[in-house]
């Protein structure tokens, strides 16, 4: 038996007729033809259905579902919260907006999942190929605008999480190197080159090697007078292989997740401080960077403007802390 898309599945059912197990395969943008392998165990009664007590489920050899189900019922009318308190669409910024020049030859390509295109002199690099191979097509499409008749050499990658190196392959696919921390890359070599019949990509059509560029603790990219400086941040909880962007023409740092700015502004400090955002903001004054505003690849909904006091001020430290500069 196969799925809409050709997946096989295949079921095993016990011989009193509950089903133990399905398995079938998902097309993951990032995992490729990905196994998914589902269990039913135990068994609750209710009314003439006997119901599986317990379910777990394992993507592509991850495990990511393990339920216990106490009590079940059918039928029964179910009550779902709609409200969100802020409403989720509040935080998020819209798809795509309009580019914008932070710099000569340095541009912000901002939404949802931004990225910013950086002319290199001979080629350009981009940093994020994020959320989907859709994105990634029109940040792609965006920087060849922006910096025409340069091709893209780089995408750095500031992190494994699936949502920010979703668009990675369709990068690959146009030529480009990925650089990242060299402790996300065995996973990256894995996962990135599995596969991808169920749902062929762009570097599935048209194959060619991925290559890396490896980042310990700090590297950087140059040309054209211009400079892209990656950071391995420390202590980080949200990621071990996460790393920032420096650029010190503008004075700009570009991070993902570490701190995602809400709709607007705030006044006075949230009630509740994440502490990805307090690890940020001390790598940024661990590393002396003196810095001007503050990209986050989850833009801000507003499009302002989000500097240092931001930051500051979501990490409870106020907005005038005095930090180092390094030369």
């Amino acid at each position: 038996m196969t799925l809409d898309d050709g997946a096989p599945i295949t079921a095993e059912i016990a011989s009193n007729g509950s089903v133990v197990q399905i398995e079938s395969q998902a097309a993951d943008v990032v995992l490729g033809d990905t196994p998914v392998i589902t269990r039913f165990t135990g068994h609750i009664q209710t009314g003439a259905r006997n119901l599986p007590a317990h379910i777990t489920q394992r993507y592509g050899g991850f495990p990511v579902l393990d339920l216990d189900i106490e009590r079940a019922s059918v039928n029964e009318p179910v009550k779902v919260a709609a409200d969100i308190d802020p409403p989720l669409w509040d935080w998020v910024a819209p798809a795509s907006m309009p580019s914008e020049a932070l710099g000569e030859g340095i541009f912000v390509i901002p939404g949802r999942y931004s990225a910013v295109a950086v002319d290199l002199g001979d080629s350009m690099a981009v940093i994020e190929g994020p959320q989907s191979e859709a994105r990634a097509l029109q940040i792609i499409a965006t920087a060849r605008k922006l910096i025409p008749g340069k091709p893209i050499r780089y995408v750095v990658n500031t992190h494994t999480h699936f949502d920010h190196l979703s668009g990675l392959r369709t990068f690959v696919a146009e030529g480009a190197t990925i650089v990242t921390q060299e402790g996300n890359i065995p996973f990256l070599k894995d996962a990135l080159n599995r596969p991808r019949t169920l749902r062929p990509d762009k570097l599935a059509q048209a194959p060619r090697p991925i290559e890396f560029v490896p980042v310990k603790e700090t590297y950087t990219l140059q040309g054209g007078g211009r400079e892209i400086r990656l950071y391995h941040l420390h202590g980080v909880d949200h990621s071990e292989g996460m790393m920032i962007a420096y650029l010190p023409g503008p004075k700009v740092v570009v991070e993902a997740d570490a701190f995602t700015p809400p709709a607007r502004a705030r006044t006075a400090p949230p009630a509740s401080i994440n502490p990805y955002t307090v690890q940020l903001l001390d790598n940024i004054e661990r590393l002396g960077l003196d810095v001007d505003r503050l990209i986050s690849i989850h833009y801000a909904a507003d499009g302002r403007r989000v500097g240092m006091d931001e930051l500051r001020l979501a990490a409870a430290r106020g907005g005038n802390d005095h930090v180092e500069h390094r030369p």
